[in-house]
């Protein structure tokens, strides 16, 4: 009887593993992407190869002199409450009209906004042909507080859309262009 339970188990264990190998084989699935934290050098986010999509596990800070370029076809999902991208260095969204930049988030409890611009050169970023699903706060233009620098010039978004109560807060600083429409600075 002990002769027989073992060798059922194993022929179970061994026909576990030729199902797990065989999915792991044929298995379609993109790898994750956690990213979070300071950003130390220019960094590409590609839609090529098996890094897409990024998951926003924290916030994600571009300090000054640093750029971060999300290529086209990219996808952020931003995965926790406390996760943003906060920019004081250069953002470059780079999308095209096939192949947008996505940015998704399914929280409405996520105090922080999904992209927020500070203390940095707004002409040095750009946002073009992306996608904000919310409910989360989209974009965010804000003051540094007295004393800190504060941004300057003028932000571009173009060719963009924010949906799902997706909101786009600015102070005077953001320049939106789509193409169906005219031109407008909020």
């Amino acid at each position: 009887m002990v002769r027989f339970d073992a060798l059922f188990i194993l022929i179970i264990n061994m026909f576990s593993l030729i199902i797990l190998l065989f999915a792991a084989a044929f298995s379609g699935s993109q790898a994750l992407t956690n990213v979070g934290g300071v950003l130390l050098q220019n960094t590409v986010w590609s839609s090529t190869g098996s890094a897409n999509p990024y998951y926003l596990i924290n916030y994600v800070h571009v300090p000054f002199n640093v750029t971060l370029t999300i290529q086209a076809g990219v996808q952020i999902i931003f995965q926790n409450a406390d996760s943003e991208i906060l920019v004081k260095g250069v953002l470059k969204v780079q999308g095209t009209a096939t192949n947008p930049v996505r940015f998704y988030n399914g929280s409405a409890t996520n105090s922080n906004w999904m992209v927020t611009f500070q203390s940095t050169n707004l002409t040095q970023s750009s946002i073009v042909y992306a996608i904000f699903t919310g409910p989360q706060k989209g974009l965010q233009i804000t003051s540094s507080a007295i004393g800190l620098t504060q941004n300057t010039a003028d932000l571009l978004v173009q060719n963009s859309a924010f949906i799902g109560n997706t909101t786009i807060e600015a102070t005077g600083k953001l320049f939106y262009f789509h193409l169906f429409s005219k031109f407008h600075r909020i």
